[in-house]
């Protein structure tokens, strides 16, 4: 069945499971990123996208690497990819501009003309206008001046959410960002505001989901806020547009919302990860070095070691000055990111005290050398505060504590609302989602095509990559965690030292149209030390038994091309499956 605003013949796939081979199927992941020829240097990674640049079928990847050039991997149709960005990006816009590079968030795929090719949308910071790409034949050409998209209208940007505010099959576009959310419609050649005939108003958000709150048939926007109260959700089927907030319960700290329908009563739940974006942590490495995120508040770091330690400190409130790092009791300043102490040295004896009613950032560093312990203190000051710390002995280093952590910091359970008819229910401890993790992105999705979504979590620490998060789904929205992710756990390490990065984005799809989902997940979320280029993008393709299944492709005739809003519903064994286009849609 396909219900939607508008009659339905999408370029977007979706792929059912039509029957099990058996109650419980199996779970196998292999990570194929070096097969698949996804392997090149680290990059910070703040997003990625599956679209079909080229028309032909094949989901294509892109990664928009935040503060590095970005990338378009074309899909080869052989389970090998290709770096085609040179050839895709004909106007050399990503790689050929001074700096080569620009602060891009996340991006979405559209047919916003209706021509039977995808164009691409990226949101940017604070520094420059979004990186609207027309796909012109396979080709991608900046058009952010030709349509509109100027004055950084996306200010702080985060994500694209397209919808169809006017039924008239032309999407309009909403960019969250820290800010003010823009909403964009398209008149002839350009986009202009209509923010104040709609009322529609998502301030301070990091990204946006499409759900059917209110059950009638329609999805609703919900703005995820990057801080307080979780979301503001609007109805946009009349104008202007209905605040139904109050029908969502109130969350702290929502990372990411996974949606689907875990409990198979036919409407699309919220599975929200909760904690800090960028948690706070400080962990000892080969017993001589301890690596260090300390993101606001005021922190302190003491440990014991009676070696000389080397130390690296990027914070992003020191520059080319370093006259707030006060050292020892006279409060010597260093003169480069990186110095030297040495316990022998009677100028790093004792610590200085911070005046009374100083607000300012700053770093307060000493030794004690009674117990040979050092102390590593910092205050946040006013602004975003952010520092990385490595610190190496030449002896080993022990007794490391630190304090000033949020709760926030810590793993946390996930929360599930359930979202029905009569309201939305949190069913976590029915669902058996009580257990902590740090995991800060996910996506659902039937793994073992037993008929029930699944969820894969990427998980991180503040300064080490943990292991990645299978949950199996009983069919009833009841979940058990698979061991080791099924071969999809991921890198695991410290983010600098070893290499291995932190997580922070996961895309789901059939890469290589076998009828099983597979996992892209990225490993660059930390914003410091800006030497670091992150860990590695990885690749884990499904090797679960296939079954049966189903592809389905949409297009739209009367609404968008794309067919946003379209849900299908599909019954085999006794089972009906619904999945919402659009509903991919994640930080």
């Amino acid at each position: 069945m396909f219900s939607s605003r508008f009659a339905v013949s999408i370029t977007v796939f979706l792929v059912f499971a039509v029957m099990s081979l058996s109650a419980h199927a199996d779970f196998a992941f292999q990570n194929s990123t070096s097969n698949a020829g996804l392997t090149k240097p680290p990059t910070p990674s703040y997003g990625l996208s599956i679209g079909d640049v080229n028309g032909d079928g094949w989901p294509d990847i892109f990664l928009n690497n935040h503060a590095l050039p970005n990338t378009i991997f074309v899909n080869d149709g052989d389970g090998t990819f290709s770096d085609l960005t040179t050839v895709v990006d004909v106007e050399q816009y990503w790689t050929g501009q001074p700096g080569g590079f620009e602060d891009t968030h996340g991006a979405t795929w559209i047919d916003f003309d209706n021509d039977g090719d995808q164009d691409l949308l990226v949101a940017t910071g604070e520094c420059c206008d979004p990186q609207f790409m027309e796909n012109i034949s396979g080709e991608l050409f900046y058009r952010s001046q030709e349509y509109g998209f100027v004055d950084d209208v996306d200010r702080g940007g985060r994500l694209p959410i397209w919808f169809d505010v006017r039924n008239d099959g032309v999407p309009e576009v909403a960019i969250t960002t820290f800010h003010a959310t823009t909403l964009l419609e398209r008149t002839g050649d350009q986009f202009s505001s209509i923010v104040p005939e709609t009322g529609f108003g998502c301030a301070d958000t990091q990204y946006g989901v499409m759900v059917d709150l209110n059950f009638d048939d329609t999805l609703d926007v919900i703005c995820v806020r990057r801080g307080g109260s979780f979301a503001r959700a609007w109805d946009y089927t009349t104008v202007p547009f209905k605040d139904i907030t109050g029908l969502i319960p109130d969350a702290l700290g929502v990372n990411d919302v996974i949606l689907g329908d875990f409990d198979r009563n036919g409407t699309n739940d919220l599975f929200l990860l909760t904690g800090a974006l960028r948690p706070s942590e400080a962990a000892l490495m080969n017993g001589t070095t301890i690596e260090a995120q300390f993101i606001n508040r005021d922190r302190r770091l003491t440990f014991n070691s009676d070696g000389v330690l080397e130390v690296s400190l990027d914070w992003n409130q020191t520059m080319t000055s370093f006259g707030n790092i006060f050292i020892g009791a006279t409060g010597y300043h260093p003169t480069a990111s990186e110095f030297t102490l040495d316990p022998a040295d009677p100028m790093v004896a004792g610590i200085l005290e911070r005046p009374a009613g100083d607000t300012e950032p700053a770093w307060y560093i000493g030794f004690d050398p009674d117990v040979d312990l050092w102390t590593f203190r910092m205050y946040e000051g006013t602004g975003f505060n952010g520092a990385y710390l490595q610190i190496t002995s030449d002896t080993s280093i022990s007794a490391l504590q630190t304090n000033g952590q949020d709760a926030r910091d810590l793993p946390q359970p996930p929360v599930l609302l359930s979202n029905l008819p009569g309201g939305i229910e949190d069913r976590t401890s029915a669902s058996g989602l009580d257990s902590d993790i740090w995991c800060v992105g996910g996506v659902a999705a039937d793994f073992d095509n037993d008929m029930d979504l699944d969820v894969y979590l990427a998980c991180r620490g503040g300064v080490r990559n943990v292991p990645n998060v299978l949950l199996e789904n009983d069919g009833t929205g009841v979940f058990t965690r698979v061991d080791n992710a099924a071969g999809a756990a991921g890198i695991v390490g410290f983010a600098v030292g070893e290499k291995a990065g932190v997580s922070e984005s996961v895309a789901a799809a059939d890469v290589d149209l076998d009828g099983r989902i597979d996992l892209l997940v990225t490993n660059g979320l930390n914003i410091r030390p800006l030497e670091s280029t992150g860990g590695p993008t990885q690749l884990f393709t499904n090797q679960s038994s296939a079954g049966n299944w189903l592809l389905i492709a949409l297009e739209g005739t009367a609404s968008t091309r794309d067919a946003i809003g379209a849900k299908v519903s599909v019954t085999a064994g006794g089972v009906t499956h619904v999945r919402e286009q659009i509903d991919g849609l994640h930080r």
